[in-house]
């Protein structure tokens, strides 16, 4: 499989999982649900963009490579402080809290594929090797 379809897999995937998690965070009351929650619309329309109408080329490798790092350390944000859940340790006595912590770091595996891909890209187009 080529690497830029290999790309838009790992980054659709990472989008997907995102979404769950952002829905979850919602529900565990970690995040309003309130107007803020656009905040999340807005990050996947800015990393679907990129992954939909740029593939291939160097604006859309380096702006999937920003997403996906941040991907990378989400679960490095979640664990300050408290833990990885944070606010209450009572969130723990249900399945949505298991949901909640698989899916942070199954965007962190797909966030660094996603990475790894993104600077093959760019390495690729340097090089002038675009397949």
């Amino acid at each position: 499989m080529k690497h830029q379809k290999s790309l838009t897999i790992a980054s659709l995937i990472a989008l997907l999982l995102f979404t769950f998690h952002y829905s979850q965070d919602i529900v565990l009351r970690i995040e309003p649900g309130d107007v803020s929650t656009y905040i999340g619309v807005l990050i996947v329309v800015a990393w679907l963009y990129p992954v939909l109408v740029l593939a291939g080329r160097k604006s859309g490798y380096l702006i999937n490579l920003f997403f996906s790092l941040a991907a990378m350390v989400m679960p490095v944000l979640h664990m300050r402080g408290a833990g990885l859940l944070g606010h209450s340790r009572s969130t723990l006595e249900f399945f949505p809290a298991f949901f909640w912590v698989w899916t942070t770091f199954a965007i962190c595996v797909a966030g660094a594929i996603a990475f790894l891909l993104s600077v093959h890209g760019l390495v690729s187009l340097r090089r002038g090797n675009v397949r």
